[in-house]
């Protein structure tokens, strides 16, 4: 009896182990804010943004505020982890800063990132 009592409870253990000591994964499949928008990274995805729409659109655009960021994470295919990137810019174009709210997705073991899309707020 004290036999099957010590090995229910070693089950229990060794269940709950991989939970008990894992790292902190990533939250798939949920946007989750970015608490810092002063980041390196975060401004790295910003000025990405800006230099393709600019480059795409042909005119005069620089980057002049992080608003507002969020980060999902997804699985490509099952083989791999894609960051997205929701952005609110406030873009300067010329003289007057228009918003801005665009989708990255970002692949940093590929060298990936690619502008899904953009469009006009305010």
């Amino acid at each position: 009896m004290k036999s099957n009592f010590s090995f229910f409870v070693l089950s229990i253990f060794l269940f709950f182990l991989p939970l008990i000591c894992a790292d902190e994964e990533p939250i798939v499949g949920k946007w989750i804010p970015i608490e810092d928008l002063n980041g390196y990274y975060i401004k790295l995805v910003a000025e990405y943004v800006v230099f393709d729409y600019h480059y795409k659109s042909k005119r005069n655009l620089t980057l002049d505020t992080i608003i507002k960021a969020e980060q999902n994470v997804r699985s490509i295919n099952g083989s791999g982890i894609a960051d997205y990137y929701r952005l609110l810019l406030a873009v300067k174009d010329d003289a007057q800063s228009k918003w801005y709210e665009a989708t990255v997705m970002d692949i940093p073991e590929d060298y990936i990132r690619e502008l899904i899309s953009i469009k006009r707020v305010k």
